[in-house]
């Protein structure tokens, strides 16, 4: 048995629509503006008008990781290494993953959710706080036909906990997990995203939105690795290269409010 320490990571492909790119560069269309329509009288001319359209574009990265040991170590630990170093490889890749889910920048690294310029933002009214009011105010921000959820990180829930309306009750409400019933905030689901920013002036510690209609995670292609005998043959090591290829971004940005 290896003693290991817990590895947070924000579990965002359990909400978002995750698809197989089968090539490296998905090219999605999108709607714009939508048309518009008028009324006109009898023997009158009706509007002409069309909807707009644009295009959003994921291109696969590649996440990837070189990792050696000696030929001793594969021969002789008790534990199976091997295993061992393929499940620390997936365990920092969904780090890395959630991360850059959450906050990157596009830069070699899909789009975070945070970090995208057209996902807006409502303020606490307060400078370093996060209130009730706001919680609850920033439900009416997304239309009609969106299935929010709330995101944020085991921080701001252990703060939002401690939270009661006017009538003293808490908002936070248990559920019952045997019967499938989730915990909520309020009356809507939440989930816990570890890469989310804490509560601090000047930060959006939280994010309400529909992660399936808002969210795409495109998977070029799965985990794989290579098995280098070679290159490190006369210090005695074997060398596994690991490489997996995916990219995400917001291809909704009107489903999300920070």
């Amino acid at each position: 048995e290896i003693i290991k320490k817990i590895t947070e990571y924000s579990d965002i492909r359990a909400f978002a629509k995750v698809r197989t790119l089968n090539a490296k560069t998905l090219r999605l269309s999108t709607r714009s503006s939508l048309l518009t329509g008028g009324w006109a009288g009898e023997g009158e001319t009706g509007l002409t008008s069309n909807s707009t359209y644009g295009r959003e574009e994921l291109v696969a990265k590649k996440l990837t990781v070189s990792s050696a040991i000696t030929v001793e170590e594969l021969q002789d630990a008790t534990p199976n290494m091997i295993r061992e170093i393929y499940s620390d490889v997936l365990e920092a890749f969904q780090e890395l993953e959630g991360l850059a889910f959450v906050s990157g920048d596009g830069s070699k690294k899909p789009e975070g959710f945070m970090y995208n310029p057209d996902v807006t933002s409502i303020n606490s009214g307060s400078a370093a706080l996060l209130t009730f009011d706001s919680l609850i105010k920033v439900t009416g921000q997304l239309k009609k036909g969106y299935n929010p959820i709330y995101g944020f990180n085991r921080r701001t829930l252990a703060d939002i906990r401690t939270m009661k309306d006017l009538a003293g009750a808490y908002i936070w409400q248990a559920g019952n997990l045997a019967a499938g019933v989730p915990n909520s905030l309020a009356g809507t689901s939440y989930a816990i995203f570890e890469d989310m920013p804490d509560i601090g002036a000047g930060l959006y510690p939280v994010i309400y939105g529909d992660f399936y209609k808002g969210y795409l995670i495109g998977d070029r292609a799965g985990l794989s690795v290579v098995r280098d005998e070679v290159t490190l043959k006369k210090e005695g090591k074997v060398e596994f290269t690991f490489m997996k290829r995916l990219d995400a971004q917001v291809v909704l940005h009107e489903a999300f409010k920070k």
